[in-house]
């Protein structure tokens, strides 16, 4: 069983002021860096368990959008679905 760990970085603590905030900073700029010219495109429960925070969706949803009031992602309303972002 391979252990999974996730990686909490000082200077992004300090600019989202929350950890978790900057745990899902830390996924979202990881997953750019692997393929930057594409957008970065998964459900939250993906995401929740992706980060290690299991967190619940709503509560997830609310760290996302702290992220997205700061310019620190960009999101666009999925085709063809009322309630996804892409």
């Amino acid at each position: 069983m391979q252990l999974k760990r996730v990686m909490l970085r000082e200077e992004l603590v300090k600019l989202a002021g929350d950890p978790l905030d900057a745990i899902l900073l830390n996924y979202f700029l990881n997953a750019r860096l692997k393929n930057p010219f594409n957008f970065v495109e998964c459900s939250a429960k993906k995401i929740s368990q992706e980060s290690l925070l299991n967190l619940p969706k709503n509560t997830l949803y609310d760290h996302l959008k702290r992220l997205i009031a700061r310019g620190w992602l960009n999101v666009e309303r999925r085709p063809g679905h009322s309630n996804g972002y892409k």
